[in-house]
């Protein structure tokens, strides 16, 4: 009924901008991109095991003093970094479908456009919310080059 409240009536909303088909359809892209961002995480987490300490790495780079050998692991242990952000979002996206919250900003709760959750089904964040996190992102990276 309409008079449901709490998060069923989320969940009824949520699903009703949301084609049935295309849930089905992000539900299988985000699953694959889970199995796949799995292997490469654990795989990165395995070089990691036999390596010194990246904080090492990168106070090198910072004070001119790394090697080329360097210079690979800290673009390796960004990438990984990467990997592991993007399972962790995927992963967010799913466990947001189970709990029919899917297709809103965990920040403010407004709708994601249909097009938007195409392009990018773990999309967490609406325009404004994803505006607002962009320029803490650049500040802190200001303020730390500073």
């Amino acid at each position: 009924p309409q008079s449901r409240a709490g998060a069923g009536g989320a969940r009824s909303s949520v699903m009703s901008r949301l084609e049935r088909r295309l849930l089905d359809d992000l539900r299988h892209e985000l699953m694959q991109r889970e199995a796949a961002l799995d292997r490469e995480v654990a795989a990165d987490e395995v070089r990691a095991a036999g390596k010194h300490g990246g904080i090492d790495v990168f106070e090198a780079l910072a004070r001119g003093e790394a090697t080329a050998a360097d210079v690979q692991d800290a673009s390796q242990l960004i990438a990984a970094w990467h990997r592991h952000e993007a399972l962790r979002r995927v992963r967010g996206a799913l466990i947001r479908m189970e709990r029919g919250s899917y297709g809103r900003c965990i920040a403010c709760g407004a709708h994601l456009p249909v097009e938007w959750l195409r392009a990018e089904p773990d999309a967490e964040l609406c325009l404004i919310c994803q505006g607002r996190a962009d320029a803490r992102d650049d500040d802190s990276q200001h303020a730390h080059a500073s």
